[in-house]
């Protein structure tokens, strides 16, 4: 069926031409723009050339092509207040607040520092560490320290630590909020609060292995520093560095009254195959890494999936050569105690001179005990001496804990 549709059409009426009011404060027509522009760029090309060009608006310029962070080559990346931030030759370059991929001029929060123009002479810069709320810049000569803002114009130095930096991209490793430990050619130190002023200091926190660190850069060469690396592990919120097939760790519970306590790690996996480390990472609190095994490129994870499963390596725990507050006294041992969980054997000398000089240390307990002394009675130790070196050696593959040793003496009269 068909039907038609009738409109009421309006009557038209012709207006006066002396009532009609013409356009003005117009301007003259703009001829239409395309919405896709295609850019081409001719000639010759040759190695290294780049390109540029600027979208000239009323409100800003839009840079396309080469912008702050063409042909650069990071060294270190870190993420801090909603932004990333990395570091290439001697400039430190910073993303948009809440974005990390704008690193171009028109977004309002990114930026680049030329740290060179800040302090002395141009060096390149290593490694980035956040610390108080601030940024912590390394090189390996200077540390300076700077107020983020997310106006990049507010940004600006706080502090310069000269004549001490690190050496490694992945070297330094913050510790909460108020330290930062990094390794430098002196050894392994640590920045901390000095006083209310907040400002920092070079701490000697790894004095007591300063000689081992020195010793492995040295074997190490200036050149392969930079392959060396490092991590908080953080079941126990120990730092490990790694560097000449060691990774040294160091234990810092000042509660405790363990203001640093260094061990050495071997890196083997399972069947005792060494590895070289080369990153570590942490992820649902393990920390995994990538390594070297020969010519294989390889993935460990320490502790296993569940961060439980323990091998049958031997740790061994020595203090040193202790005076026990009276080094011109003689003293006669009488006994060890220990408070332990796993399998133990103790070891310890009172014969400074001899130990020196390639003895071996007496072995306290004849076999490893798997109960504290508490519980099974005192070990009896006949030894006399000024000083006394004590050793515990695990056994098995069971977890194993050293809490105490207690030695108990008898003062002599001898000065």
């Amino acid at each position: 069926m068909r039907c038609a549709i009738l409109f009421n059409m309006p009557t038209l009426s012709v207006l006066n031409n002396a009532t009609v009011v013409p356009f003005a404060g117009g301007i003259s027509g703009t001829p239409s723009q395309n919405l896709v522009n295609r850019v081409v760029f001719s000639g010759a090309w040759k190695p290294n050339d780049v390109f540029q060009f600027n979208l000239v608006t009323s409100g800003q310029i839009l840079a396309a092509g080469v912008s702050y962070i063409s042909q650069t080559k990071p060294v270190y990346a870190v993420t801090l207040n909603d932004r990333v931030h990395f570091v290439a030759d001697s400039t430190w370059y910073g993303s948009d607040n809440g974005s990390a991929t704008n690193f171009a001029r028109q977004y309002p929060g990114s930026f680049f520092i030329d740290i060179s123009n800040q302090w002395q002479e141009p060096e390149p810069l290593v490694s980035l560490a956040p610390y108080q709320g601030s940024m912590a810049v390394f090189s390996n000569r200077t540390i300076q320290i700077w107020v983020l803002d997310p106006n990049p114009l507010n940004i600006a130095p706080k502090q310069v630590l000269s004549n001490i930096g690190s050496y490694c991209p992945l070297g330094p490793q913050s510790i909460g909020d108020l330290d930062v430990i990094f390794p430098s050619t002196t050894g392994l130190r640590s920045l901390r609060v000095r006083d209310a002023s907040l400002n920092a200091f070079v701490n000697d926190i790894g004095s007591p292995i300063d000689k081992n660190i020195q010793d492995a850069i040295l074997s190490v060469g200036n050149a392969n520093l930079l392959n060396t690396c490092s991590i908080v592990e953080p079941s126990a919120n120990r730092y490990w560095h790694f560097i000449n097939g060691k990774i040294f760790v160091l234990s810092y519970f000042p509660a405790a009254q363990i203001n640093a306590a260094w061990s050495q790690y071997w890196p083997t996996d399972d069947k005792k195959q060494a590895f070289t480390p080369v990153k570590f990472i942490t992820y649902r609190s393990l920390v995994y890494l990538r390594g070297k095994q020969g010519n294989k490129e390889c993935f460990f994870v320490y502790g296993g999936l569940n961060g439980a499963v323990y091998d049958d390596s031997t740790v061994v725990v020595a203090t040193a050569w202790l005076d026990l507050k009276a080094p011109v006294n003689r003293k006669n041992a009488e006994q060890l105690d220990y408070v332990i969980q796993g399998s133990w054997q103790f070891f310890g000398s009172m014969d400074w001179q001899g130990v020196a000089n390639g003895a071996a240390l007496q072995a306290i307990t004849s076999v490893p005990v798997t109960a504290p002394s508490f519980q099974n009675g005192q070990v009896g130790w006949s030894d006399d001496g000024f000083h006394v070196k004590l050793q515990a050696q695990s056994s098995g593959n069971a977890l194993c804990v050293l809490s105490s040793l207690i030695f108990s003496f008898q003062k002599g009269k001898e000065k």
